[in-house]
């Protein structure tokens, strides 16, 4: 049940109606809420086994998402028929926009420096970058700003990262012509990078950004039922294929709880046997909620998280509130590899009660397959940014919801040229459009997909 892109994607295209929106809401969130209410597992003994032998949330997903056959190394080509991203559907307005961003805060910072690194995390295909870096590199700006810019344009550095595989290769056929264009040579590289784990060769000052990373980043839900405190888990198993008989306890335990799948459960070492062999058909994955008591460590990060104290209950959240646990690693991670900097952030918020979520920690998991996997991204919440980012010494320096900032710059529209034309149809695959019919496709394809802007924020944080 991919739910949520589906369903706003058909509200804007204008196939389904606001209440039709709001039932089908509703009749996905309840249906994820009485899925969780009855796979708890309430028994301490119990929940300890399969707390130790399932995967935590997190695990899950970042297997979902980044194992050789998860979805960011084979499912998403980020191609026009693909997941739609405000970088490339609003290419290179978007861009622009956060290039401009970028430039005001770096100029109003008083720890800023002469020798600036730019750093894209979680690039994708790099959409975002190519236009943020060709708007910096040829685009007359504020003239209050033009020695800093043009100083700007001769030193700076840019380094392109993202995880994955796929994105090394795709990055490299993006950004090559940007490469050429500007003469950036080894000014511009391209690097392997995990945002929530890395350490630079220490640089004095980085403007660092990145759109839709922190909602791919790991997660584990928290979730209320009857005023008690659950976390999930996931447990793989298989009905294709003859699963070991040993009665390890915490088989029998989850047989026991979930007779269904008694001769059916898979180890994490049997789901990891299967993965290496290519027989990712096989498994299966289901999630059981255990009481947060039975989760020390998880516990612990709740206990610490007074967003999460305070969200849990919001209408926002719907009782299920998306903790992160990988956004201290990446803010550390930042701070080790800069002295001083700006990291700008752009992502979703908790919109619609919270269905997407609820959708994401329960009935996806039923749905999810590593032989034909899916996203596993969670709107987050801006507050536990702001709280982990005062935690490292970080001060939020702007913060507005994504379609206040691109009112903010909207007369760049007024100077698309040809050749920007021509780069929002080749990054939407449309360059079978003639110069004549290129102003009419853009301005509808923006109509169609600003009004998505409204469920995002932007987040800046200055150290």
């Amino acid at each position: 049940m991919l739910y949520g892109n589906e369903v706003l994607r058909d509200f804007y295209l204008g196939n389904t109606n606001e209440e039709d929106l709001r039932r089908r809401e509703k009749q996905a969130r309840n249906a994820a809420q009485e899925y969780a209410r009855a796979n708890t597992v309430e028994e301490h003994q119990a929940a300890t086994l399969i707390r130790d032998g399932a995967y935590p949330y997190s695990k899950f997903q970042e297997l979902g998402l980044y194992a050789p056959q998860g979805f960011f190394e084979k499912t998403i080509d980020f191609s026009p028929t693909s997941m739609p991203l405000m970088p490339q559907t609003l290419s290179p307005f978007f861009g622009k926009c956060i290039s401009e961003l970028a430039m005001m805060l770096y100029l109003s910072d008083p720890n800023r420096t002469a020798n600036v690194t730019f750093m894209g995390i979680g690039a994708g295909k790099g959409f975002l970058d190519h236009d943020l870096i060709d708007h910096l590199m040829t685009v007359k700006m504020n003239p209050e700003w033009e020695d800093e810019v043009n100083r700007l344009r001769r030193t700076s550095e840019f380094l392109v990262t993202d995880r994955t595989d796929r994105s090394q290769t795709l990055l490299e056929e993006e950004l090559t012509e940007a490469r050429q264009a500007h003469q950036l040579g080894d000014r511009l590289k391209i690097m392997r990078v995990n945002a929530t784990g890395f350490e630079l060769e220490r640089k004095p000052y980085g403007i660092i950004y990145g759109n839709e990373i922190l909602d791919n980043m790991p997660v584990e839900p928290i979730i209320e039922i009857d005023e008690a405190l659950y976390g999930v888990v996931v447990v793989p198993y298989s009905e294709g294929m003859q699963v070991a008989d040993e009665e390890s306890d915490y088989k029998r335990a989850l047989g026991e709880r979930f007779p269904e799948l008694k001769g059916k459960t898979l180890s994490k070492d049997e789901a990891r046997r299967l993965i290496e062999t290519g027989a990712m058909g096989l498994i299966k994955f289901k999630p059981v909620l255990i009481p947060l008591h039975s989760l020390p460590d998880l516990r612990e990060k709740v206990e610490n998280s007074s967003a999460t104290q305070s969200n849990l209950e919001n209408p926002d959240y719907e009782n299920l509130y998306p903790l992160q646990t990988g956004l201290t690693p990446m803010l550390r991670s930042v701070r080790k590899s800069f002295s001083h900097g700006t990291i700008l952030l752009i992502d979703y918020q908790p919109v619609h009660g919270n269905t997407h979520n609820w959708n994401q920690a329960v009935l996806n998991v039923l749905n999810f397959s590593l032989k034909d996997p899916h996203d596993l991204d969670f709107q987050i919440d801006f507050d536990q940014v702001k709280e982990e980012a005062s935690r490292e010494k970080m001060e939020v320096s702007y913060f507005s919801p994504q379609n206040e900032t691109l009112i903010t710059f909207s007369s760049l529209l007024n100077t698309l040229t040809l050749k920007d034309m021509q780069r929002w149809a080749k990054a939407n695959g449309y360059g079978n459009l003639t110069p004549a019919q290129l102003p009419a496709a853009i301005k509808s394809s923006y109509a169609l997909f600003l009004p998505f802007s409204n469920f995002h924020n932007i987040i800046c944080l200055s150290f």
